[in-house]
């Protein structure tokens, strides 16, 4: 009998993360949900989900930028969860657009909490969980604001730039354990973030800069994150790679 892998998720209750919760659900994975609050459509959703696939979803409710609240509900339900957790994704994230002079302080720490320091303590957490099993997978998201640097987006695209480069390290330091660290770059991808933070003349300047001439999908990542967290990418570790429909410089 094939033994059920385990996938922890955060930021799952919406856009991308509840896409990869749903794909990697049907791919047989056990989910484990990580979202900010309760709600009770999500609730329906995964229990559906979970009936259809005839696997296991659980939900864990922490709010990122309250690292005490992480460490208490994630450490309580890993010392309790019997079995490894295969595979890890750190997809949450917050956008926040604003001028770097118009930016209150607090609002960069929110952002870093979020983005970077959640991610960190998330990791610390589950790779001593992975380490009893010596192997792992690991998928950080990033976004292209880490390249692109757009006017209102410094502390943004500083907070990507640094899980990027975090990427880079742990991979050389978990790969002793047989686990591996990549991250995924996303470009414009059709979401309620990308409609909510990008006004339609800054989205169709980028969209004259994409080679596919299209909006990605969240099945394009999807893609990829199915192969990166497969056998056929065992030699794949430390990148980082783009989704972005082969964008070009202006």
């Amino acid at each position: 009998m094939k033994d059920i892998k385990t996938a922890l998720i955060t930021g799952s209750n919406r856009g991308l993360g509840f896409e990869l919760l749903k794909s990697l659900s049907s791919e047989g994975y056990n989910i484990i949900a990580c979202t900010r609050s309760k709600n009770s459509d999500f609730t329906k959703e995964i229990e559906q989900i979970s009936k259809t696939n005839n696997n296991k979803i659980y939900n864990i409710i922490f709010d990122l930028s309250d690292l005490d609240e992480t460490q208490n509900q994630l450490s309580k339900f890993l010392n309790n969860y019997e079995q490894s957790i295969d595979v890890l994704i750190n997809n949450a994230g917050v956008l926040k657009n604003s001028l770097m002079l118009m930016t209150p302080i607090k609002e960069v720490e929110n952002i870093f909490r979020v983005n970077v320091f959640s991610l960190i303590f998330i990791t610390q957490l589950v790779v001593k969980k992975m380490l009893k099993y010596k192997k792992g997978v690991i998928l950080n998201i990033s976004s292209i604001s880490a390249k692109e640097n757009n006017l209102g987006r410094s502390i943004y695209s500083s907070s990507k730039n640094a899980v990027e480069s975090l990427t880079k390290s742990m991979s050389k330091e978990f790969a002793r354990y047989n686990i591996r660290v990549n991250c995924i770059s996303p470009g414009l991808i059709d979401s309620e973030m990308l409609r909510n933070n990008t006004t339609e003349e800054n989205l169709q300047k980028t969209m004259n800069r994409i080679s596919s001439k299209r909006l990605g999908t969240f099945k394009d990542i999807y893609k990829l994150v199915s192969f990166l967290c497969s056998d056929n990418s065992s030699y794949i570790n430390g990148q980082i790679i783009s989704v972005d429909g082969g964008i070009y410089a202006d």
